[in-house]
């Protein structure tokens, strides 16, 4: 096995008559096993909980991102309609500059 610590108590059951020391090693070894199990359990849950806390941000801040970008496309098509009418007005105001330049030209002959 990968485990030295098995590794180590195959010499001990080969004499007999320690088997008091064996069963001893043993129960050492099922006591730190049971000690590693709980140190893993809690290892764990800790990981559990705090992949949940992640997944709950990232849903959280992927709905945000959503929010947002559709804010950005309103606010686009905002800024395009605002462009058109200020070109629109742009040449309304050229217009009656224009006009107004002729007008003048028309009074002062």
């Amino acid at each position: 096995t990968k485990d030295t610590r098995l590794r180590q108590l195959a010499p001990r059951l080969q004499s007999r008559g320690h088997f008091d020391e064996v069963i001893e090693a043993i129960d050492s070894m099922i006591g730190l096993l049971k000690q590693e199990e709980d140190k893993d359990l809690t290892h764990k849950e800790k990981c559990e909980f705090d992949r949940a806390n992640n997944t709950r941000d990232a849903a959280v801040v992927s709905r945000k991102i959503d929010e947002q970008t559709d804010a950005i496309a309103v606010l686009k098509k905002e800024i395009e309609t605002l462009l058109k009418q200020i070109e629109e007005d742009q040449k309304s105001v050229a217009a009656i500059q224009e006009q107004l330049t002729e007008a003048k030209e028309m009074r002062d002959k």
